[in-house]
């Protein structure tokens, strides 16, 4: 499984498959195209917006992105 509080930001599309929780929000397709595409496929994918989550992660954009360790990083 995979639980996430605060944003997600996705330049294309994001494929869910799996058991997922995501507590804040979630915006795909920002760079045009497929926006999301989920596989549900008897798992569970539970995204609840959470408005102070959104918050607190917002709060951390003003410093420089970081990449977290396991993940894809482009700078722009």
């Amino acid at each position: 499984g995979f639980a996430w509080n605060g944003l997600i930001l996705v330049g294309g599309a994001l494929l869910l498959n799996g058991d997922i929780s995501v507590r804040g929000t979630l915006a795909s397709g920002l760079a045009g195209g497929l926006g999301l595409a989920a596989d549900f496929a008897g798992h569970t994918i539970d995204l609840r917006f959470d408005a102070c989550a959104v918050a607190a992660a917002a709060r951390r954009l003003t410093a420089p992105a970081a990449q977290i360790p396991g993940t894809w990083y482009e700078v722009w």
